[in-house]
């Protein structure tokens, strides 16, 4: 009988604690990348989240060895994740948990992962040199693990021990290999060690490398854009101005715009139903072509002064901010800014126009000021609705109120002679808006019976362009479109837009911002709404704060802007791929409206997500004790639940074996229970040298004769062939006796029984 010693693989995490070195090792790394990536949106566990997946991964282990008693090791790998996954479940329903919730996945996670890697030392010898360039890596590249927290110290030396262990097989091949106790035992050391205070700079060296990464990219781009007017491929803006013909578009990240910006990039505020501070990316829209629209600052300036709105008014939905814009790779004469500029200077010379006399290339540089639009606000749906103008203020008045407002000084905007002229022009634009914006030539019967059922309802101008716009929506963004019926259409005459509107509203039914564009504006149009197309980038900031701001060729966009009597021209978004306007809304409340609620500062965290409020009951010593008792109790329910089935089901499986073995495999199966009865009667005293003899002198002496009938048995069954060695009933009944009574015995708990047969 095989009588060799089963293990499981927990076992030898237990003994060496290599998988738990390498749990802590990736969900460190883990969670880095995780931090670094910025999708997180709820409460992070910081720097303590490898420790959670740790435990987790702890308690899988423990779980496994507890529930090996009564199954084999596959089967109590299996069910050791389950109360686990359970504590999930209900940590879940914590706020304060969710993130810890996460950890716990991961834990179990890391479990599967590292028994896979652990059944073959070169899996589990790449997984570890995978890990050691990453984490060098996010260590030189990215700044992380250099603070001082616990997390940073364990993750280099557990780091350090797993790759000396790992190392040694290199070279000492053939050889006794030293055990991961001693490079464990040196760790521990380490541990007490106290950190530098100043670490290592190896700033020099890092700049150094990216300078020359740097170097080599910039020279390769530099050669390809500054040979290419000669050649004949000439950088043009992404947006290729109102030439668009609806085409297929190839995507490009090409940079054609850096971005740098003071101002944070994302706005916070509270959500309503849960109460959490939520994290909102800014979206900016970049014009090209068009400059800066005095007439239209002027006009809204005018327009939010005829309505008394006062500066808290206007700080629900509007603010300035200032950005500095570089030309990348880029070749176009137009001048590229915020859709709502009123200021533009090139080395503190103010630039006018839309369009220069003088190309610009790569390094070209400007400073724009702008105002930020909440076009997603009540207040302001609410005064574009309901508001009206009756021209703008005289100059002096409008300083003083643009200073009240935006804390603008006009006077160094613009002077009062332009001031003049820009409120002539909104004026003129407001009484008799340009035929042109009117212009519905080649729009066809179906694309008028349209218009007429989309808006048929609205009540005002606005309520028009909401219905339009939310109509459009319902259409398939793809890039992989077609234009016009007409290939030389495109969106610089009202012909052309009608064509690739008429195809993509009635034939294909799938496009991207060209098409959407063209359509919104001819259904304005043909709805008596002045409206015109505005192109450019549209770019969404990433929730990190950054230096600069990369604006790539895909961000090239295009999209309608509807004349709103009196407030001037209003941007929508109706291609389907994007928010809308009013999806990237604030949230802004007037203070009478928060009903006494004062929203809390937020905390920003480096991925951006606002750090999330712990409720009373979550906080307090009752509370929190509470809590663990909610969460512990289904937890320690479950893993005894388990324990109870698997001892039936180890029970049960015997007892089925059992009975379906023959006489022959009954009879061994009874010798080998008997023989662990009497080692564990004797607390292990016997050695098993495969002689049944060494087992009677252990054996009561009234049962002695009886054990060596049953013992010949069995040699009679092992070593006989044919039919003699088949075993009595007399001879099983009585072993079968045997085998109960010595259980009956007192001593140490039994060993695992499913895996009794498995060793015949």
């Amino acid at each position: 009988m095989n009588n060799q010693k089963t293990g499981t693989i927990s076992s030898i995490f237990m003994s060496e604690a290599l998988g738990h070195l390498s749990a802590f090792c990736f969900a460190a790394i883990f969670y880095e990348i995780y931090r670094l990536s910025g999708f997180s949106a709820e409460k992070s566990p910081g720097a303590l989240m490898p420790f959670f997946a740790l435990g987790a991964f702890f308690v899988c282990c423990v779980l496994e060895q507890i529930f090996s008693i009564f199954a084999t090791g596959r089967i109590a790998a299996l069910f050791s994740m389950l109360p686990p996954l359970v504590l999930v479940l209900v940590m879940r329903r914590s706020n304060s948990l969710k993130a810890a919730a996460g950890a716990v996945i991961l834990g179990v996670a890391l479990r599967l992962c590292i028994g896979f890697l652990r059944r073959g030392r070169k899996r589990f010898m790449l997984a570890l040199f995978i890990s050691d360039v990453v984490t060098l890596y996010l260590y030189f590249l990215k700044e992380s693990f250099r603070g001082k927290d616990l997390t940073a110290k364990l993750l280099c030396i557990s780091l350090a021990i797993l790759s000396l262990w790992a190392v040694q097989t290199f070279f000492e091949k053939g050889k006794e290999l030293y055990p991961i106790h001693l490079f464990l035992c040196l760790g521990a050391a380490a541990v007490f060690f106290p950190m530098g205070e100043k670490p290592i700079d190896w700033s020099p060296v890092v700049r150094a490398g990216e300078k020359i990464v740097s170097g080599i990219e910039t020279a390769a781009d530099n050669l390809s854009y500054y040979f290419a007017s000669p050649l004949g491929n000439n950088y043009v803006a992404g947006y290729s101005s109102f030439s668009s013909k609806g085409g297929k578009v190839e995507g490009s990240d090409k940079v054609q715009l850096i971005l740098e910006m003071k101002a944070k990039p994302y706005h916070t505020f509270t959500d309503e139903e849960t109460g959490e501070i939520v994290s909102m990316r800014k979206t900016l829209y970049l014009t090209g072509g068009r400059g800066v629209d005095e007439a239209r600052f002027v006009g809204f300036l005018g327009y939010l002064y005829e309505n008394g709105v006062d500066r808290e008014t206007a700080a629900l939905f509007s603010n300035t901010e200032e950005v500095d814009i570089e030309y990348a790779y880029l070749d176009t004469y137009d001048e590229i800014t915020p859709s709502f500029a009123f200021l533009l200077t090139h080395w503190e010379e103010k630039v006018t126009g839309g369009r220069s006399a003088s190309l610009h290339r790569k390094g070209y540089r400007t400073k724009a000021g702008y105002l930020d639009i909440d076009y997603g606000s009540p207040y302001l749906a609410e005064l574009l609705r309901s508001g009206s103008g009756g021209g703008v203020p005289d100059y002096e008045t409008a300083c003083g109120y643009a200073k009240e407002l935006w804390d603008i000084n006009l006077g160094e905007v613009m002077s009062a002679e332009e001031y003049e002229a820009a409120g002539k022009e909104s004026d003129k634009t407001r009484e008799a808006p340009q035929s042109e914006y009117l212009d519905v030539t080649g729009a066809g019967e179906k694309l008028t019976d349209l218009a007429r059922q989309i808006t048929q309802e609205g009540a005002t101008d606005y309520d028009t362009c909401r219905q339009i716009e939310s109509y459009l929506r319902q259409y398939t963004y793809d890039t992989n479109a077609l234009g016009g019926y007409d290939p030389g259409s495109d969106m610089g005459s009202s012909k052309g837009m009608a064509d690739i509107a008429e195809r993509f509203l009635f034939d294909t039914g799938r496009g991207y911002c060209v098409h959407f564009t063209s359509s919104m504006v001819m259904l304005l149009r043909l709805s008596g709404i002045p409206a015109r197309t505005a192109t450019g980038y549209r770019y969404a900031f990433p929730f990190e704060k950054a230096q600069q701001y990369k604006v790539g060729s895909n961000c090239a966009h295009a999209w309608p802007e509807a004349y709103i009597e009196g407030a001037g021209w209003i941007p929508f978004e109706p291609t389907s791929g994007y928010y809308t306007l009013t999806g990237n809304s604030w949230h802004r409340k007037k203070a009478a409206e928060e009903s006494g609620y004062k929203m809390p500062k937020p905390v920003v965290t480096a991925a951006g997500a606002d750090e999330q409020a712990l409720t009373q009951e979550e906080t307090s010593f009752e509370g929190s004790l509470i809590l663990a008792l909610k969460v512990f109790w289904p937890f320690a329910a479950s893993a005894a639940l388990i324990v109870i089935l698997l001892f039936a089901g180890a029970r049960g499986y015997k007892a089925m074996r059992y009975s379906l073995s023959t006489p022959s495999r009954q009879i061994l199966f009874d010798v080998e229970m008997i023989k662990r009865s009497l080692s564990r009667v004797t607390r292990g005293g016997i050695s098993d040298r495969g002689l049944l003899s060494d087992y009677l002198d252990a054996a009561p002496p009234e049962l002695r004769d009886e054990l060596t009938c049953v013992f010949a048995a069995a040699y009679r069954v092992l070593y006989s062939t044919g039919k003699e060695a088949e075993p009595t009933t007399k001879e099983n009944e009585l072993a079968r006796n045997l085998r109960k009574t010595l259980e009956k015995a007192k001593g140490p708990s039994r060993p695992p029984l499913v895996h009794v047969f498995e060793n015949i």
